[in-house]
């Protein structure tokens, strides 16, 4: 026996090792992830054309407490390909806040199938993994003398607190000092140890490149010398064990100035060292996330500062005033001479042979300036990029905050922020559960004994070919109040009669049903060729109530929600109408309606208002029943039902008619309300007694299939919406926060940059007033 695998029905995860769970750390990279189709006892299956899925964002506790565990990929969006339909999510990333299980789910987003999610049961819990290295600031000294050593501690806070196991300290930590350019002020002020900057963010502020900065040290210590050792542990004494604290000596500096720390912390240990700690389980089927690449954090960056030594050199200082002037060269051969200009000693390299005169004097001036000239342009470049960037982010910001809000404006009951549109996008879910899990109502075919249902199942029990069907199972309608009201305005006996194809069928059906019962069988028929069908066009899907004027179903229930109407009975009415025409075999027909003409223009206009607006109307009865067989709304539900029309209340059907008869002196179609109000055609509010409830009626129609319904239909096109709205303002977060970061980047920069560009502009004035001096001096 061959056993193949089944039709396609869900969506199944595979990793390296663990086909049921996986155990890792609060922290952790994954292997990759295959994903395939399966059938529902999960054998592999093929689907027909594209499927697309989508590793979720949140992996949710299993025990319901509303924890959540972050989930980041690569790309959290694969499609099924190849010859065994997989799709491979790599990079894996989890990050969660507490221990415990979760539920890893990888989701169909192609809306042609219907596929369960796949999931993937995690087992979260602390590990002797290293979090986080901090420089211990408050025992690193502000400013050392150049040449002194340095004495930098450092703490290992790990998962689960407890001590680092098998490490060897000079392999797994490296320290590297950096020099940094001059603070563009005065003072200093140094970056704290949490949340501090990274160095090659610190280096980029500065203007210089990781190598540029490295060799500006005068920091000539060999890294094999440096010697790690363990002084205590963190928190002894207060019953608490963060992590170690080790130490580690550097030799002094030959050069004063800004100088940058980092300590970097390498996991050199194998996968099981870092779980000595952590307790397994007992039992069930359980992987470990994949051994990588080795894992390097580095530590937020802290500064100090290398003051200098004691005075070995004597420097000339030119007098003060404007008329004293100080030459300061650097040799004493007119073709090696550079003539010293500006605070900072920029030089000019004079020419073999120049003169030593007013001329030379004006072209090192000139060649000073064009180099200022250089680096200022180059500054506001970079301030300009960085402006440049902010604007672009802004920009995109703006953009993903509209594209939000557009995919809200659908939405009747729009979410403010993400975190409520995914509990709106739950409830949902359990709401389109629910719908789908529910019982189908049956049509009912009169009570057991009675005469014309006794006929009409002889008649179902034929079974020929001219035999159509009982009205009763010709339509459907899915709410309870709807079809109690429809199937009381049709009738019990027209109810329970049999719907046939020819005029000469039916006579000859009646009698042979005479004859067989003496008489005492009865059974209505209608027949298709005895029928004048209705000749109104065909209106388009979804409006029910075809008014020009009257717009959707959900402008029509915010008009109900202005006019003071309950949230109950609008939400009754949307669902009335939307799930009228929602499905069924003919679209529904697009009727005259008397409040389609507005009244004279010297009507009171809040009164045409009213008229226009159709206070209560639900729809005609005829476009509230879902045809089973196409062309049936027309000929059959046309002749049952004709123009009758459908009212919330029987206040709302009588001021209907009145504004018809006395204010518009138009007639008016039957009328009939959900309470069991009935007004005719020719005036006459009938006395019947109300529709009785659907447990006691004798027949009445049956409601199509969970699955089928208009109202599953509208809860997964919600879904759908939903789904888009919480991607939007993922989108939008994420847009903000770029915005942020490069915020501050540009005010960052714009600090940076700010005082050296008022220095090279004030050189730039003085240079131009030595060459305007120069000038007329040769003049």
């Amino acid at each position: 026996v061959i056993l193949r695998g089944g039709q396609a029905a869900r969506l199944c995860v595979d990793i390296a090792g663990c086909p049921t769970r996986v155990s890792c750390g609060l922290q952790e990279v994954l292997p990759p992830l295959v994903v395939h189709a399966g059938d529902r006892f999960g054998n592999r299956a093929t689907v027909a054309g594209a499927c697309e899925v989508r590793l979720e964002g949140e992996a949710l506790s299993e025990d319901a407490s509303g924890a959540a565990a972050a989930v980041t990929a690569k790309a959290c969006r694969r499609k099924l390909e190849g010859s065994g339909q997989e799709a491979v999510f790599r990079g894996v990333a989890i990050k969660a806040a507490v221990e415990g299980v979760y539920m890893l789910r990888v989701s169909c987003v192609s809306r042609k199938l219907a596929l369960e999610d796949a999931t993937l049961r995690l087992q979260v819990r602390k590990t002797n993994r290293v979090e986080a290295v901090e420089i211990l600031e408050e025992q690193l000294p502000d400013k050392v003398e150049a040449g002194a050593p340095v004495l930098v501690r450092v703490m290992l806070r790990t998962e689960d607190g407890q001590a680092v196991c098998g490490v060897s300290w000079d392999q797994a930590l490296s320290v590297r000092p950096v020099a940094l350019p001059p603070p563009p002020g005065k003072g200093r002020r140094r970056q704290a140890s949490r949340g501090g900057p990274r160095l090659d963010a610190l280096l980029a502020a500065a203007g210089c490149d990781q190598d540029e900065g490295s060799s500006a040290g005068g920091h000539q210590s060999d890294p094999a010398e440096r010697r790690w050792k363990e002084v205590r542990r963190e928190g002894e004494g207060a019953g608490q064990a963060a992590g170690p604290v080790l130490e580690v000596e550097l030799p002094g500096w030959s050069i004063a100035g800004r100088y940058a720390l980092a300590v970097a912390y390498t996991e050199l240990r194998p996968r099981a060292s870092v779980y000595c700690g952590a307790q397994e389980e007992e039992d069930g089927a359980e992987g470990e996330a994949g051994q990588g690449a080795p894992e390097v954090l580095q530590s937020a960056v802290a500064q100090l500062e290398v003051t200098a030594g004691p005075a070995t050199q004597l420097g000339l200082v030119g007098a003060a005033g404007e008329e004293a002037r100080l030459t300061v060269s650097n040799g004493e051969a007119v073709a090696e001479r550079s003539l010293l200009v500006g605070a900072e000693g920029r030089g000019v390299k004079e020419a073999a042979g120049a003169d030593a005169g007013g001329a030379g004097r004006v072209r090192r001036l000139h060649a000073a300036r064009a180099e200022l000239e250089e680096r200022r342009a180059v500054l506001e470049a970079r301030v300009d990029a960085a402006q440049q960037s902010f604007e672009e982010a802004r920009r995109g910001s703006k953009a993903a905050q509209k594209a939000a809000e557009a995919a809200c404006r659908p939405l009747m009951h729009a979410p403010c922020g993400l975190q409520e549109a995914r509990e709106q996008l739950q409830q949902i879910d359990q709401k389109a559960r629910a719908v789908s899990e529910g019982e189908q109502r049956r049509a009912k075919l009169g009570r057991q004994g009675s005469d014309t249902a006794n006929s009409l199942r002889q008649c179902l029990a034929w079974q020929e070919a001219d035999l159509v069907g009982a009205v009763a199972e010709l339509g459907t309608v899915d709410d309870d109040a709807l079809t109690r009201t429809l199937s009381w305005i049709i009738g019990t006996t027209k109810m329970l009669g049999a719907v046939v194809r020819s005029g000469k069928y039916a006579a000859e059906a009646s009698r042979r049903l005479r004859e067989g019962a003496r008489g005492r069988l009865t059974c209505h028929f209608l027949a298709l060729d005895m029928i004048q069908g209705c000749s109104a066009p065909d209106a388009e899907r979804p409006d029910p109530r075809t008014v020009p004027r009257g717009g959707t179903a959900t402008t029509r229930g915010a008009r109900g929600a202005a006019r003071g109407d309950s949230p109950e009975l609008v939400e009754l009415r949307q669902r009335w109408l939307e799930s009228a025409t929602a499905g069924g075999a003919d679209p529904p027909l697009q009727l005259p309606m008397p409040h389609q003409r507005p009244l004279s223009d010297r009507a009171d206009p809040a009164e045409n208002a009213r008229w226009l607006d159709a206070t209560g109307l639900v729809g005609p009865a005829v476009n509230l029943i879902r045809p089973v067989h196409a062309g049936h709304r027309r000929t059959v539900w046309w002749a049952l039902l004709g123009s009758t029309l459908v009212f919330d209340r029987g206040e709302n059907a009588v001021e209907y008619r009145r504004m018809c008869t006395q204010v518009a002196r138009m007639s008016c179609p039957n009328i009939v309300s959900l309470d069991g109000t009935k007004l005719m055609g020719n005036g006459f509010l009938s006395g019947e007694a109300p529709p009785p409830p659907l447990e006691r009626m004798d027949a009445c129609f049956g409601s199509t299939r969970p699955g089928d319904s208009a109202a599953f239909h509208e809860l997964r096109e919600e879904h759908a919406a939903l789904e888009a709205v919480v991607r939007c303002f993922g989108e939008a977060d994420a847009a903000n926060a770029g915005l942020t970061g490069s915020r501050m980047e540009c005010e960052q920069v714009v600090d940076t940059v700010g005082p050296e560009l008022q220095r090279v502009g004030e050189e730039l004035e003085r240079i131009d007033a030595m060459l305007k001096e120069s000038l007329q001096e040769g003049e």
